[in-house]
């Protein structure tokens, strides 16, 4: 279990700080992409954002107890006379000296540390919402068109703008390397970077974006003039 947790821990760094992709992470997204809509809403419905981040748990709990289950299969194929086994078994015998760290223990901080994310996500989760609400729209108007008290904005502010999200952690896009491709059933095929994008023309255009979660009055839509190439 202790080297089950040590692979776990060295997958979360590896992910964070080299981008390597995370078994969970990639579970969950498969998870999400071929369970059905219906029952991925009544789960969005019912937990709201926090739905996603306990179906990432669930993954990284199984992860664990897969690796678990490997490290099981390992012990049963090296030899008991190994090296490794006797050096264990010495550092928890009875009477020897050492700290033994027992699974019971192990186990309860893991239900510790799950119950505390858990938290964390539920108190963002409802916390957010709560110091957004009302977020984009006109407060404490005049009473006179369009300075009406929760009115929206004719322009949301930035950081007003909603953000939805079906992902557990959003990926992190490498410009350097991203590159737009044009192919298929065209004349001219097409391979541009970003720095290609940004030097061609642009326009600009007032657009407005709706969640379709969003209910009548609802926060979850904004309006702004977006830049762009055609």
């Amino acid at each position: 279990m202790l080297a089950a947790i040590a692979v776990l821990a060295l997958s979360f760094v590896a992910r964070y700080l080299f981008g390597i992709p995370l078994p969970p992470e990639l579970l969950a997204d498969f998870i999400f992409a071929v369970l059905p809509i219906w029952l991925i809403e009544f789960g969005v419905s019912l937990l709201g954002p926090f739905a996603k981040h306990l179906a990432f748990i669930g993954c990284v709990a199984l992860y664990l107890v897969v690796l678990i289950g490997l490290a099981r299969l390992l012990i049963g194929v090296f030899p008991r006379h190994s090296t490794l086994t006797r050096a264990l078994s010495s550092y928890s015998g009875g009477g020897r000296t050492g700290v033994w760290i027992g699974r019971r223990r192990v186990v309860r901080w893991m239900g510790y540390a799950v119950v505390g994310v858990a938290a964390y996500d539920i108190g963002r989760a409802l916390l957010i919402p709560w110091l957004k609400s009302g977020a984009g729209r006109v407060r404490g108007g005049s009473g006179v068109f369009p300075d009406l008290d929760g009115l929206s904005r004719e322009i949301t502010p930035t950081a007003d703008f909603y953000d939805v999200s079906k992902n557990t952690d959003d990926p992190e896009v490498d410009v350097k390397r991203w590159k737009l491709e044009i192919g298929g059933q065209v004349e001219n095929a097409l391979s541009l970077t970003y720095d290609d994008i940004k030097q061609l023309p642009s326009v600009e255009q007032y657009a407005t974006l709706e969640c379709i979660s969003n209910s009548v009055g609802g926060d979850l839509i904004g309006n702004a003039a977006w830049r762009g190439v055609r």
